[in-house]
């Protein structure tokens, strides 16, 4: 097979971010959703810069517009990492990920209506199936948070506003560059512990350690290696399909989380509507190929 450990590496990255939901879970109430990010974050940010520097010789080149891209694109992340951590610990890990999976919908509908980008025929009709499912996983008419649901949804918009805003720079950053990135998001979420409690850190020590690096930093670091000759078609459809699949996967055996009927329906629905909308999103191709590692956290 072409390009055989580029793929395998994008797949790996794609099973170990499907792993969050889990150890967020398993974390409880021992540390606040939003310090818990903080500590993973800090976490990822020394692991990367650890490495980043051996990996790419110009790393520490940066110039002003550069910081500029990194803070803002660092706020949208620590946005989207927040509000995807206290969505799960509200709401099942299954709702959670095929939620979050609408985040293609809503990249469409702001490319729309900031970028001039237009829709055509071909995205209205997978852009039904995404909403048909969300209407199918309504709160309303299941036992679950709506402010989770809510928040799972928001995640999707903050993910889908970075990926927008990073086509409005215009700018391809070396892979190494979402460590400066993390950085940022690091540096916008430091005040959690002072307003939320820093938790009972020594009971969920290990979750912080393997979150912040199996599930963050080597991800990270594997799909930046994986996408410089993966399709962009290819790896957005592995990570949309592998990482929800892998979430509620191990949700259902280490939580023992059931899936319902109208979840499988609504989330298939969703998962068909977004993988196919992919395809047709043919002027964001170079743009997710070098972003879409930002994807599910």
């Amino acid at each position: 097979m072409e390009h055989k450990k580029e793929r395998n590496a994008i797949i790996i990255a794609s099973l170990l971010i499907g792993l969050v939901g889990v150890i967020v879970k398993l974390v409880g109430d021992n540390v606040h959703p939003i310090t818990f990010v903080f500590y993973r974050l800090l976490v990822a940010t020394v692991l990367l810069f650890t490495i980043s520097p051996f990996i790419d010789s110009d790393f520490y080149k940066i110039n002003k517009k550069d910081i500029n891209l990194f803070a803002i694109i660092g706020l949208l992340l620590a946005g989207s990492m927040a509000s995807f951590v206290y969505a799960v610990s509200l709401i099942p890990v299954s709702s959670v990920m095929l939620l979050t999976s609408t985040y293609v919908f809503f990249v469409v509908l702001f490319a729309y209506l900031f970028l001039n980008e237009k829709i055509k025929h071909k995205h209205l009709i997978s852009m039904f199936l995404i909403v048909l499912g969300m209407a199918i996983l309504n709160p309303m008419s299941m036992s679950i948070s709506a402010f989770g649901f809510g928040l799972a949804i928001l995640n999707a918009m903050f993910h889908a506003g970075l990926l927008v805003y990073m086509k409005y720079g215009g700018r391809n950053h070396r892979p190494s560059s979402m460590t400066w990135t993390i950085l940022f998001a690091t540096l916008f979420l430091t005040p959690a512990p002072f307003i939320f409690g820093f938790g009972n850190v020594m009971e969920v020590m290990p979750h912080i350690f393997f979150v912040g690096g199996i599930s963050t930093a080597i991800p990270y670091s594997l799909l930046a290696f994986g996408i410089r000759k993966i399709s962009t078609d290819t790896t957005a459809i592995l990570q949309l399909a592998i990482s929800p699949i892998t979430a509620i996967l191990f949700a259902i055996v280490i939580l023992k989380e059931t899936i319902t009927e109208q979840m499988l329906l609504g989330g298939s629905l969703i998962l068909v509507g977004g993988i196919s909308l992919i395809y047709t999103i043919s002027k964001f191709k170079e743009f997710l190929h070098n972003q879409l590692h930002s994807h599910q956290v």
